[in-house]
């Protein structure tokens, strides 16, 4: 099992899939949004961890072993990467890719839209200062100018 905090390790898990050096990303999924059985079935995740390159974003599944966190709360303590969960989401397969603040007071966490092609939407969130996954103060900035 591969914690969230361990970005050497995660790197090392996107070379061996084949998906080169980009912006390593540890995102929530947006609950409100992805919600309901049919929600619940299709992003049944955590969150994404996210290596955007220039060719397209390699993804691997987040869960979390604490049920309370994933619930209440945005918590990446208990959570991992689901090693055997990986895919790459195309630059061409991208229909839209916003990134917005939550809310104008709120700059420290960042809401991200990916619309496919196929019509699936993940609807996620990123927050800048996350106390687990560190390397997010940097890369979700970056993000965020990239694509906002």
């Amino acid at each position: 099992m591969i914690s969230v905090s361990d970005l050497q390790t995660i790197k090392e898990l996107f070379k061996e899939k084949g998906c080169g050096e980009g912006l390593i990303l540890a995102t929530y999924k947006q609950g409100a949004k992805n919600s309901g059985l049919v929600g619940g079935m299709l992003y049944s995740y955590y969150g994404l961890m996210l290596n955007v390159t220039s060719n397209g974003i390699g993804v691997f599944y987040i869960e979390n072993k604490d049920p309370a966190a994933a619930i209440l709360t945005m918590n990446f303590k208990k959570a991992t990467i689901k090693e055997d969960s990986y895919f790459f989401i195309p630059k061409d397969e991208i229909v839209s890719l916003k990134v917005k603040n939550y809310n104008p007071l709120n700059k420290k966490i960042k809401l991200i839209q990916i619309a496919l092609n196929n019509g699936m939407v993940h609807y996620l969130q990123a927050v800048v200062n996350d106390k687990v996954a560190t390397y997010n103060s940097e890369s979700v900035e970056k993000f965020f100018e990239a694509y906002k």
